[in-house]
């Protein structure tokens, strides 16, 4: 039995491919952040607006993780502010409120 599993194990295919995935880049996640700050004026919530980037379902997980670490730089620079209001529920960001005002108090 056990020459017979030797012979099969040699004449098995043993090539593997691995598809190529598409993965969001910190930088990437960043620019799109960046550019989401001009327009935000309320809260909302991180997910809606990636809905808008994600074309392939595949990219959601490395598309939200990658925007979470660039939304935490953000908030670390105090561009942004973020909040979750519970376990598994969604994260909301917006404006700074300081920088809110400043915005709209420009002519």
């Amino acid at each position: 039995m056990t020459a017979y599993a030797a012979q099969r194990q040699r004449q098995m295919v043993t090539q593997v491919t691995i598809t190529r995935r598409r993965v969001w880049s910190l930088a990437d996640a960043r620019v799109i952040l960046t550019r989401l700050i001009g327009e935000l004026k309320d809260w909302m919530a991180l997910d809606q607006y990636l809905i808008r980037y994600l074309s392939d379902p595949e990219e959601r997980v490395t598309a939200i993780a990658s925007s979470f670490a660039a939304s935490l730089e953000l908030v670390r620079e105090g561009r942004l502010e973020i909040r979750q209001d519970g376990v598994f529920k969604p994260i909301f960001m917006r404006r700074p409120a300081q920088a809110s005002a400043t915005a709209g108090s420009r002519p």
